[in-house]
Parts: structure tokens; C-alpha cells; sequence
């Protein structure tokens, strides 16, 4: 099977073929890595005068004087035959080897390693990928240990995913959490909105972004990530922006608290008709405690509308929309005014937009991989979980040895290896 260099677009028109295709497989990552400079080559391996695949992969340095090879989300084959599928990964092989000095590819594919319901447990019976496991040893992989956690080594391996297949908003809303379907009528009530941000709003984005990582303890990207983002994948990338319009807050607070002092006056004068109406008592108590309530919170609101003016950031998030599916990418909230509810309207606003553009799947994108109260990144994935996403578990990572000695060198060396 002969292998041979491509342009990204023919490697790009090639993908569309395959609907399971990973925003991590596209030529729009490959031109982000490369703004990260690594080496980025697209390659295509041919079956005679057919194209049989195409792979875009990163080649990065080892040892100085070696390269390893990263192909991410794995490697798409237009036919799922064994014996060509060998060839291809024995020419690949010969062709890093003769070309980069490669010791070994990695590769993490985007397929499902066993099914699992909305709350983690494995299905019986389910959907597993038993005969990929042993075909990829047969190709002369090896297996990595299963991570569980999250590892900021490798790509997210549990991911928490909405199926709109057959689905409507009325639908969407009635199979969420009734913990989350209310925090979403909040945030809609509170006149919560979400727009889109510029290249040049980006700082808005990666400033709430940096401020959650600082509460939460991790790591955020700089501004300038967001910016390549902008740059590699165009319109496959989007930052959207959950903020509190200020004024339209304070005119509903104001229309609402007219409307108590109104039903305080109609109830007074009833029970100057009727002092024993039970109905005007209760409505008047109602309708005072109403106001209290009422004079209390646009007091707060006076202080945000001359704090903030017009509006008031809640939550930023970035969006990748590649292939059948809108991925929730990362994202940053505010958390003194978390009452708010702006990441509920936030994620209902992108998987509303994810239906009304016809994609399958609304990924809410990279769990921890525990399941029960307590555990590492519980939070995230019962927040996810809320809106009726159903848990996806990868099958990990596979690396291939090209220069078997050198590679067994340098894993005694070093167990756990950054790519």
C-alpha cells in the first residue's frame, strides 16, 4: 500500500465522507497545531488507484535525535477490511520510519469502548468494542492502561452526550433533570442572554475561564488559544456569552413590584368590605411578603446597574461545531452571582442552536469518569447529567512501536509521556 503526502483540503473532503469524524481528526486542528508549531503532515495511503485512507498526524521530537507521531481520534478506513487495514499500518510504519526517524504513533480513536447509561453503570448487554480491541492488537498495538480522573495528558476519554435524534425543545425540556428544567426557566426569567463574541471579545471568554480555573484548581488556557482557535477553524468555532441585561432586569423587577402594590390596594380595600374575607387575608399576606422580596432585590440591582451598567458577565464558553455533533469545549462562570443561573442558559441557548442547525449530538464533552457523590468531578458530570446526557467511555489510548528496541528504551526510561 503506497503511501503519499496531501494538501489539508483533499484530506478534508475525505473526512466529510464519515459522519463519526472528531473535530481532533480535522485539518482545522492540524492548522492549530501547527500555529503551535509542531510538524503536521497529511498523508494518504492508496490501494492501487483508490484512496483506501487518509491521516492527518502530528510528528513531534524525542530523544533529540527520534520523533514520535500522534494521529488524534485515531485513523478512519473507507472499508473495514483486516488484511488492508494491516497493510496500511505496516506502510505507515515503513514510511515514518524512513521519513521522521519515528519510534512509535499514538493514537486515542474516537469509538466507544463499552455502553453506559446517564448515570454511568454499564449497560448489560450493551454495545462494546471487543472485536476492535483485538483487531488493533492484531495490528501490533498496544493497549495503555485505562485512565480514569481528569488527565491533562491525554484527550478527555469519558464525555457526557445528548442524542437529538427525534427531538424537539418540548421534548429537550421534559427529559431534563426538574432540578435543571427549573434552573433554566430561572435563568429565562432573570432575562438571562447569550450572544456570540468577536475575535476581539475573546478576552471575556478566557478572563472568566482563568477565574473559574483559579476556584476550581486548574489550569486554563491564555488568551491566545482562543485566538488560534478563531484563527484554524473559522466559523467551526464559536465563543458564546451568558450576561444579565441589567435594564430589562430592573424594568421586570419594577413591573412586578407595580403589580404587588396593586394587588396590596385591591386587597385592602376588600377587607374594608369584608374583614373576614379569608381570601383577601391570605392574598394581602402574599402580596406584602411579595413586595418585601421585591424591594430587596431591586435594591441589589441598582447597585449592579451602577456597578456593571448594562450588563453583567454569568458565563463564556467555547463551542466546536465539526461533523454531527456541537462540542462544549470549555467554559468559565461567575460564581458571586451563580443565582443567576447563566450557564443553565447557556446550554440550553447551544443546544437549542445544535438542534435548529441539524446536528445528531450535543457533547457536553469530558467527564471524569467517577460516578458517585464525593468523587472527582462529580459536580461536572451531575451538572451535565441534568440535562439527560448520556455517559460515552472511549477506548483509550493505543500506541504502535515502529522502532521496537528503541521504543522499549525509552518506556523503561519514562512511563508516562506528555503529547
Amino acid at each position: 500500500m503506497e503511501i503519499k503526502t496531501i494538501e489539508p483540503l483533499i484530506y478534508e473532503n475525505y473526512l466529510e465522507e464519515f459522519p463519526e469524524r472528531n473535530f481532533l481528526q480535522s485539518s482545522y486542528q492540524g492548522h492549530k497545531m501547527s500555529l503551535d508549531h509542531s510538524k503536521v503532515i497529511y498523508l494518504a495511503a492508496y490501494d492501487g488507484a483508490e484512496m483506501f485512507s487518509a491521516a492527518m498526524i502530528c510528528v513531534r521530537s524525542l530523544l533529540r535525535i527520534f520523533t514520535y507521531a500522534y494521529a488524534p481520534r485515531g485513523i478512519l478506513f473507507k472499508s473495514e477490511d483486516h488484511e488492508k487495514i494491516k497493510a496500511f499500518y505496516d506502510s505507515l510504519k515503513k514510511y515514518l520510519n524512513i521519513n521522521y526517524r519515528c519510534v512509535y504513533l499514538v493514537v486515542d480513536p474516537y469509538i466507544e469502548l463499552r455502553q453506559r447509561d446517564k448515570d454511568g453503570n454499564i449497560v448489560a448487554n450493551g454495545r462494546n468494542s471487543n472485536d476492535y480491541l483485538k483487531a488493533m492488537q492484531d495490528y501490533g498495538f498496544i493497549h495503555e492502561k485505562l485512565n480514569f480522573g481528569y488527565d491533562f495528558i491525554h484527550q478527555c476519554r469519558f464525555m457526557s452526550v445528548l442524542d437529538l435524534k427525534d427531538q424537539d425543545r418540548a421534548s429537550l425540556m421534559k427529559n431534563m433533570d426538574a432540578q435543571t428544567r427549573q434552573n433554566v426557566k430561572n435563568a429565562l426569567k432573570n432575562n438571562v442572554k447569550i450572544r456570540y463574541l468577536k475575535k476581539e471579545e475573546l478576552s471575556l471568554l478566557s478572563e472568566m475561564v482563568h477565574n473559574t480555573g483559579e476556584r476550581r484548581h486548574f489550569q486554563s488556557f491564555k488568551l491566545d488559544y482562543y485566538e488560534k482557535m478563531y484563527d484554524s477553524y473559522g466559523d467551526k468555532v464559536r465563543a458564546y456569552y451568558a450576561y444579565l441585561d441589567i435594564n430589562e432586569y430592573l424594568d421586570r423587577l419594577s413591573h412586578d413590584y407595580q403589580q404587588e402594590e396593586t394587588a396590596i390596594l385591591e386587597n385592602e380595600e376588600k377587607l374594608k368590605e369584608n374583614p373576614h374575607s379569608k381570601n383577601a387575608v391570605s392574598r394581602l399576606k402574599v402580596a406584602r411578603s411579595n413586595l418585601a422580596a421585591l424591594t430587596k432585590r431591586l435594591d441589589e440591582a441598582k447597585i449592579l446597574k451602577e456597578k456593571y451598567g448594562d450588563e453583567l458577565g454569568l458565563a463564556s464558553a467555547l463551542f466546536i461545531f465539526y461533523g454531527q455533533e456541537v462540542i462544549y469545549l470549555t467554559s468559565g462562570s461567575n460564581n458571586e452571582y451563580k443565582k443567576f443561573k447563566g450557564p443553565y442558559a447557556l446550554q440550553w441557548y447551544m443546544i437549542q442552536k445544535a438542534l435548529d442547525e441539524g446536528f445528531r449530538f450535543y457533547n457536553f464533552y469530558g467527564i471524569s469518569g467517577y460516578f458517585n457523590e464525593g468523587e472527582e468531578g462529580y459536580g461536572v458530570f451531575n451538572f451535565k447529567r441534568g440535562f439527560n446526557a448520556t455517559v460515552v467511555e472511549l477506548v483509550g489510548v493505543f500506541k504502535l512501536p515502529i522502532k521496537p528496541f528503541i521504543y522499549r528504551l525509552f518506556t523503561i526510561k519514562k512511563r508516562f509521556l506528555k503529547y
